[in-house]
């Protein structure tokens, strides 16, 4: 089974790839040719969206939530914006996303904007550069959001209840922003090799009956080649089953 994810984020959090590439659009307008891709060769993503992206360009995730079949994950409400209070919060208490209200008040946040602007129901969630600490699963619990993918990891990692209502589904694949470094980062892989390693990982795990989780961002993507390269994964992973991170444990079948 095959759980294709990406992270959008919105373009004011002047990120080094949106900086260095701002001619290229903005990462929402990226999720139009990816989701073509993708839904035309059978892949269902999950795309883990920021609460600022619905603030900033509400009508075109509309317009892709009308065009495409995909789901609405959460992805913080900016990213952490206040990297002074998450260094010292890490410091002093040992917690990644600041005090539990902070963090409960910037999940919750992003759950009602995309409630309130495109009526759906988040179930799906990833922090930003997967942050995680002791509160964030409890917390997802109490709002509703029964998947969580924040871990990244070694390629037999298998989906597990963190929670009896929250499942997490690490990043089994090595993840496209580290690998890929779009002139920003070393390099591990070129695009096409970042390709062959998924696919080959994501060959062993169907044989070992491991899911496989893959992050390749829409924003990434449409930087490293314009695409080419995911069109060549997607048609490379189109014979396996695919599903959305939150039917994991039920309607995909894979408990």
């Amino acid at each position: 089974m095959i759980f294709l994810t990406g992270d959008v984020h919105h373009m004011s959090m002047r990120g080094l790839d949106q900086i260095r590439h701002a001619g290229l659009g903005t990462e929402v307008r990226a999720c139009r040719v990816y989701l073509e891709i993708a839904n035309g060769h059978g892949l269902i993503p999950t795309l883990f969206f920021t609460g600022r992206c619905a603030l900033e360009e509400d009508a075109a995730i509309a317009d892709l939530l009308r065009d495409f079949q995909f789901e609405l994950g959460g992805h913080t409400w900016d990213a952490y914006k206040n990297r002074w209070l998450l260094a010292i919060s890490r410091r002093l208490m040992g917690l990644a996303n600041g005090p539990r209200f902070w963090q409960r008040r910037d999940m919750s946040l992003t759950l009602q904007i995309f409630e309130s602007r495109f009526g759906r129901r988040i179930t799906a969630w990833r922090n930003h550069a997967y942050r995680q600490d002791r509160n964030t699963c409890a917390l997802a619990r109490n709002l509703g959001i029964t998947h969580v993918s924040n871990l990244v990891g070694s390629a037999d990692w298998q989906p597990r209840r963190v929670l009896p209502e929250v499942w997490e589904l690490p990043i089994n694949t090595p993840p496209d922003h580290e690998s890929l470094g779009h002139g920003n980062l070393p390099r591990q892989y070129s695009i096409h090799g970042w390709v062959d390693q998924v696919t080959a990982q994501a060959e062993w795990q169907a044989a070992h009956g491991t899911p496989t989780v893959i992050l390749a961002h829409p924003w990434c993507m449409w930087i490293e080649d314009r695409m080419a390269g995911f069109r060549r994964l997607c048609q490379l992973l189109k014979s396996h089953p695919s599903a959305m991170i939150s039917a994991y444990g039920g309607n995909s079948g894979t408990a």
